[in-house]
């Protein structure tokens, strides 16, 4: 491996450290339990230019919508069943993460699906809290996503830095 001793940190770089350090500051000041979903959103949304990053945010938060309104109905519908760990798991997982891709390539946003599935699992098979819980996880990752995403794009409209006068996008 040949290393790049001639890197140095330009616009794209600084400017995800920028959206990230704003999505962490909105995310204390309005009392966020957790700012770790605000801040990957705005490191997944960083593109070279603002309208590829607005893009990247849309495809984003379409994705976690879609993945955490089916996530919430298959938790809503399969939860109280017996055994549903060791049913839904291996059996209505993979049911529901065709059925994410589905609806996302219906609405034609095939570049929403891999996060769509994402947030589908991460909601179906990772939830460890009580039901009533379950619309106000959902609406809290939609919520830390989308401030990750206005950072991001609102970080990427400012003329800090301009691509066209460095060689290489990081």
């Amino acid at each position: 491996m040949k290393l790049n001793t001639h890197y140095h940190l330009k616009g794209r770089a600084l400017k995800t450290a920028l959206a990230v350090f704003l999505a962490e500051l909105f995310a204390v000041i309005l009392g966020r339990s957790s700012s770790f979903y605000s801040s990957i959103a705005a490191v997944i949304c960083m593109m070279k230019n603002h309208e590829m990053t607005q893009q990247k945010g849309i495809e984003r938060l379409i994705g976690t919508v879609v993945g955490g309104l089916l996530g919430w109905a298959f938790l809503e519908l399969f939860i109280r069943l017996p055994y549903y760990k060791e049913l839904f798991y291996p059996f209505m997982a993979p049911f529901g993460v065709l059925l994410v891709i589905y609806v996302l390539n219906v609405l034609n946003r095939q570049t929403s699906c891999m996060i769509g599935c994402v947030v589908f699992l991460s909601i179906a098979v990772n939830f460890n809290r009580s039901l009533s819980e379950i619309p106000v996880y959902v609406i809290d990752r939609i919520f830390d996503t989308t401030l990750g995403i206005a950072m991001a794009s609102i970080v990427s409209a400012l003329p800090l830095w301009n691509p066209k006068h460095e060689k290489k996008e990081e």
